[in-house]
């Protein structure tokens, strides 16, 4: 594996238009914190969801390791259900002899009603009616390497996460299962610690990293693969939805081939006058 040179663009302007300078843009995307509206990420900290959730039964997955992996078609880990409070605190008091635990992608409005009003999302999300997922995890938790066929929002809200990027012109050295399998889109490869006589091509794959904090928004297109390690324990909440093709919508909407040329614009040189 190579390290790609070329940085995640930020966006730290006042005013982000969700269409016009994140889509359109067709590339991983940091939006810096902010106080006004959607970017606005609120204050929890694990011991304060413990707090207001109390018993509330939760559906958690439970790893003998650090990653939450799997196989073509099952995962390598199980679920298993337990009281909210229960969860923090075995988060928050590891012990190597306990297996690991994540609370991975539940619908914040239909169990997490009272947190999801205090999200705001942007407009053109609304308007769609997208619906957000909630994750709280353990330091060292990692998810494998995998794409979404869905863009992607996630916005950091406490503790911090490491991202490890491949474009999808990768696909070829990234070694997917195959695609009759249930789990195509995620790779076989574990990149923190290549199997390189088994995968030989990953060696020429070129990866982008970067560290998101509390407060900040990552914006991934539909297709780019992604590897994510926890570097603290971490609560983030996102937000997938389905790339809607340039007939159904208006000029400002959502342009897949708007989306190709910015992106090879942006390739090509420096053009910040979105920055």
């Amino acid at each position: 594996m190579k390290k790609n040179g070329q940085p995640i663009r930020r966006l730290d302007a006042a005013r982000v238009d969700f269409l016009r300078d994140v889509i359109a843009a067709g590339e991983p995307l940091i939006i810096g914190r902010s106080e006004r509206g959607w970017r606005k990420l609120p204050r929890w900290t694990p011991e304060l969801l413990a707090e207001r959730l109390g018993r509330r039964s939760v559906e958690v997955a439970v790893s003998p390791n650090e990653l939450f992996d799997y196989a073509a078609n099952h995962a390598r880990y199980e679920l298993t259900r337990m009281a909210f409070d229960a969860l923090v605190q075995q988060l928050l008091r590891p012990s190597r002899r306990k297996p690991h635990l994540y609370l991975m992608q539940q619908p914040l409005e239909p169990y997490f009603p009272e947190l999801d009003q205090e999200l705001r999302m942007p407009s053109f999300l609304a308007k769609l009616g997208v619906s957000r997922q909630l994750w709280l995890g353990a330091r060292g938790n990692r998810t494998p390497l995998h794409y979404d066929t869905g863009h992607n929002l996630f916005s950091q809200i406490h503790g911090r996460k490491r991202f490890m990027l491949f474009d999808p012109t990768e696909s070829a050295h990234l070694y997917p299962y195959p695609r009759e399998s249930r789990h195509r889109h995620v790779s076989r490869i574990d990149p923190e610690r290549p199997d390189l006589r088994s995968f030989p091509s990953f060696s020429r794959a070129r990866a982008r990293e970067l560290v998101l904090e509390p407060g900040e928004h990552l914006f991934l297109p539909a297709g780019f693969w992604h590897h994510v390690r926890s570097l603290d324990v971490t609560i983030s909440v996102n937000a997938w939805w389905t790339p809607r093709p340039a007939s159904s919508r208006g000029k400002r909407a959502e342009d897949p081939a708007g989306a190709r040329k910015a992106r090879d614009r942006l390739r090509a040189g420096p053009r910040r006058r979105r920055l």
